[in-house]
């Protein structure tokens, strides 16, 4: 059964390959081409020595051409590959690609292009650090990934279902994070489309087809509590509060400002979707979808997304205040102080902070259950938002540790549930260990990770990170089964026999959340309205660390450095002088000298 509604349009593009080696014969079916019961190893194309010339009208594609080639002993010869796409009707314009393709100079020009789009984008940060793999993640395949999930946000391969769920506000509001450093106009330009699919009231499509502009509003609680994060970001790098009056129209209605779509974002919440208790509703699913049936009848109270609320007012009033807003500043901070009163009085469970509490007056993650006890999630983002006083933010952390624990990372929830619950949903019905069921599901580790790197915790901070990283996940990759250079959505956990195994590698939210973890909070070098902030929780066995790092125009060379004799607040100076509070920017083309001490 087609659960999301999708707009019937044909597809308007085609794709081509060519090489400028002359053409016997090709193949664009994949089936045809490997053959049935065969693989890759043994295709039946090649085995059968000419290829049949098929043009796929549907299934899965491939590009195979038989080119004749001789080559004599010591020679070398070399040739082109083209794969492109048009728009449907304009095959000149491929055979105009291809005659340039048959041009060596000109590819070596359009190669030449992208080495220094990708040096300058590479460029723009530089970390290096005692451990190796921790430098190829930050400085290239991090780097990499990230730019993917902007580009392709969930949409790409097998495992998203192609284009089913096109582009979501919540995945592309994180999707920026990665690439605002090189390229802050991409952050502009993703945040403006975003905008776009708000409604006046303040509510959002969930997701939207890139093809069609159309998508689905499926009333998701924490979808437009993604804008505040997306906007403030934006400015915590760039400086431009100028952005704040650009105009964006709305979904349904007119348009209005940057700073009045983030303002609804916020007051849709407040005013539309809270519970009697100033609990936010459940709906049909927060950030965790399959907890699709905890408040689908409009009763029961997400607690992640009360976190999560708390975190948006906090950065709400903080940005409006430095426009001069003090009054809706005051308000949030008022919406503050009472969403976090009830959290503390309604979910603290004794040791750790419930889920969410169900349309029939259950609770979920809460020390009553037999299954289901615990969910990362709530744990960290009690800390991310602030909510949690000192005493309780430490005890659900170490709860979370206590019982989401495995060598291999921490489980989005523990124990998994073994039994379907229709007043849970689809998480009780996935196999227990995997996806959303008891899985190391990368992306709420990347939240526990930062949880702990702002409580000060280093070392455990750094031991989720090291286990987690997908160098350590593939130190067996026939368990693995991933790539070991890119994150991959989840990892087996030991609720299952196939412990250790990954799946749905490269678009997945968790790599911008660790890259930005390891970067803002463990080497502690992160952007804020007036300047840069140096304040490391660096991992207790680095002596030390090195970031070059681009920011509004400048670069900033910092060196961090271990001193034992050191206790509190870091050390910092900025070009040989002693400096407190943000580095500040300067003229465009500065470069600043850096150097941090921190305690042992």
């Amino acid at each position: 059964t087609a659960t999301v509604a999708q707009p019937n349009q044909a597809w308007d593009r085609e794709v081509f390959f060519a090489t400028s080696l002359p053409v016997e014969s090709y193949e664009s079916r994949k089936e045809t081409f490997i053959g049935r019961w065969r693989s890759e190893s043994n295709p039946e194309g090649i085995e059968r020595g000419r290829l049949l010339n098929t043009e796929i009208t549907a299934g899965d594609a491939c590009a195979a051409m038989q080119c004749p080639l001789t080559l004599e002993p010591g020679q070398q010869v070399e040739f082109t590959v083209l794969l492109g796409v048009v728009t449907r009707g304009e095959r000149e314009t491929a055979h105009r690609i291809v005659r340039q393709g048959r041009d060596s100079a000109w590819v070596e020009r359009e190669f030449q292009r992208v080495e220094q789009w990708w040096s300058a984008f590479l460029d723009a940060l530089q970390v290096r650090t005692p451990d190796p793999d921790v430098d190829i993640l930050m400085n290239y395949w991090l780097r990499k990934q990230t730019w993917a999930t902007y580009y392709a946000t969930r949409s790409a391969g097998y495992y998203h279902g192609g284009l089913l769920f096109g582009s979501g506000v919540r995945d592309s509001a994180q999707d920026l994070l990665g690439p605002i450093i090189a390229k802050p106009e991409m952050a502009e330009a993703k945040i403006l489309n975003i905008l776009r699919h708000q409604f006046s009231d303040g509510s959002t499509l969930h997701n939207w087809f890139p093809l069609t502009d159309e998508g689905e509003k499926t009333g998701h609680s924490d979808t437009p509590l993604w804008i505040p994060l997306a906007v403030a970001s934006y400015l915590r790098e760039t400086g431009d509060f100028s952005y704040l009056e650009r105009i964006v129209p709305w979904q349904d209605d007119a348009e209005d400002t940057v700073l009045e779509h983030m303002i609804q974002s916020l007051d849709y919440t407040l005013h539309h979707r809270m519970s009697p208790r100033n609990l936010p509703l459940f709906g049909p699913g927060d950030w965790n979808d399959t907890l699709d049936y905890v408040g689908r009848k409009g009763i029961g109270e997400s607690i992640w997304v009360a976190e999560f609320l708390c975190y948006g007012l906090q950065e709400a009033a903080s940005l409006l205040r430095r426009a001069g807003l003090e009054s809706k500043a005051a308000e949030y901070e008022r919406w503050y102080a009472t969403v976090a009163e009830a959290i503390n009085t309604l979910a603290w469970d004794g040791e750790w902070y419930i889920r969410g509490f169900r349309d029939d007056g259950g609770v979920i993650g809460s020390s009553r259950n037999k299954e289901g006890r615990i969910f990362l999630n709530a744990q960290s983002w009690a800390v991310i938002s602030g909510i949690a006083p000192p005493e309780r933010a430490k005890m659900a952390m170490d709860s979370a540790y206590r019982l989401c624990s495995t060598p291999r990372g921490p489980k989005i929830l523990a124990p998994a549930y073994r039994t379907v619950d229709p007043g849970i949903g689809l998480a009780t019905r996935c196999v227990p260990g995997k996806k959303e069921n008891g899985a190391i599901f990368n992306h709420p580790v990347s939240w526990a990770i930062l949880a702990e790197a702002m409580l000060g915790n280093a070392g455990r901070a750094w031991e989720y990170f090291r286990q987690t990283m997908p160098m350590s996940q593939a130190a067996d990759p026939d368990i693995y089964l991933m790539e070991p250079y890119v994150y991959s959505e989840y990892v087996t956990s030991d609720e299952h026999a196939e412990f250790g195994q990954a799946s749905h590698s490269w678009l997945t939210g968790s790599a911008v959340w660790m890259f930005r973890t390891m970067l803002d909070w463990m080497l502690g070098v992160r952007p804020d309205y007036d300047g840069l902030i140096v304040s490391p929780t660096m991992p207790p066995e680095w002596p030390e660390a090195h970031v070059r790092r681009r920011f509004r125009g400048c670069v900033y060379d910092i060196r961090i450095m271990r001193d034992e004799s050191i206790r509190g607040e870091a050390r910092v100076t900025l070009d040989g002088a002693p400096h407190s509070g943000p580095l500040p920017p300067g003229p465009a083309g500065t470069v600043f000298r850096v150097e941090c001490q921190v305690g042992g």
